[in-house]
């Protein structure tokens, strides 16, 4: 088995640390293999789209966050679609993949979020650093199987095909078409493979070192949503308790977001970080000893550190 885990730092540095060839590859001639890509379009796999993208700005989030990105050609692809009588939602395996004129030679599966159901950016962003695209490697990112409104559109549950896509076999259908691409746009395959995910992508992380051992020389699972039913309750328990207690408009209905000012929010966070910070060895104001931190909110309570009428 090839397959490393690494820990979170470890890895995205020794993963995105690679700097991109010095020698660049003719630009004509990768543009017309970019075109070129359109002509593989089979019975179950196709291209939707296969165009050059010159060096940009890119959008890579929320509030116009943009990220650079060097010329590289994108590809966008539909294996296994499938029709739905749901509306707003599709059925099939989307795959986005980002190939960069000047590639370092290895290859980024990007991890997704929440239920999927979007196909975002294959980029590689990862806080702090120049993204994965950017340094040269070849990016791929997955939909998990399906199209929805958001990647929280759920309705996908209804169809068995579309669940085990999102379990995992959408991750492996992407991996072996992105690296077909791969070896067929360079003429070379790539020298090392990684997977860099959280949350759902943690858990996709997870699954690929489990079922795609071969595939991977070493995946980043981040914060992996790995439980999913508990996840679930959790976060209607969470949202019931928050609702019962959330201030009230005019029409009687409950505003959540008004729930907890910035003041108590700070006094919890402040409390937790004085009670476990040190627990894993390193004042850094990160508690990752989660398991040894034992602290409950009542200890605040009787207005203790609270703002001025906000006693709840």
């Amino acid at each position: 088995m090839r397959i490393a885990a690494l820990s979170v730092p470890a890895a995205v540095m020794l993963a995105l640390g690679a700097q991109p060839a010095s020698a660049a590859e003719a630009p004509t001639a990768r543009r017309e293999a970019c075109a070129a890509l359109q002509k593989r379009s089979t019975a179950t796999v196709e291209v939707r789209e296969a165009t050059w993208v010159p060096q940009s700005q890119l959008p890579a989030g929320p509030g116009g966050a943009t990220l650079p990105a060097p010329e590289h050609c994108l590809v966008r692809l539909m294996i296994g679609a499938r029709p739905s009588n749901l509306p707003e939602m599709g059925y099939g395996t989307g795959v986005e993949l980002r190939l960069p004129l000047e590639w370092n030679g290895r290859l980024v599966f990007q991890g997704g979020g929440g239920l999927d159901g979007m196909l975002l950016p294959a980029l590689g962003r990862v806080a702090g650093y120049p993204s994965a695209l950017e340094r040269g490697f070849a990016v791929v990112s997955t939909d998990g199987g399906h199209q929805g409104r958001n990647n929280i559109d759920s309705r996908f549950g209804v169809d068995q095909q579309a669940k085990l896509d999102f379990a995992y076999q959408a991750v492996e259908r992407a991996t072996h078409e992105a690296k077909a691409v791969v070896d067929g746009f360079y003429g070379r395959k790539a020298e090392r493979s990684y997977f860099v995910g959280c949350s759902t992508g943690g858990r996709e992380a997870m699954l690929a070192a489990q079922r795609l051992p071969l595939e991977f020389d070493g995946v980043v699972a981040g914060n992996a949503s790995w439980n999913l039913t508990r996840v679930a309750m959790n976060q209607i328990w969470s949202l019931q308790t928050v609702m019962r207690v959330a201030p009230r408009d005019a029409a009687g209905h409950p505003q959540p977001a008004r729930t907890f000012t910035d003041a108590q929010l700070s006094a919890v966070s402040d409390a937790v970080l004085a009670r476990c910070d040190v627990l894993d060895g390193l004042k850094d104001g990160m508690v990752n000893d989660f398991k040894a931190c034992h602290f409950s909110p009542k200890e605040l309570v009787c207005g203790r550190k609270e703002a001025p009428g906000q006693d709840r």
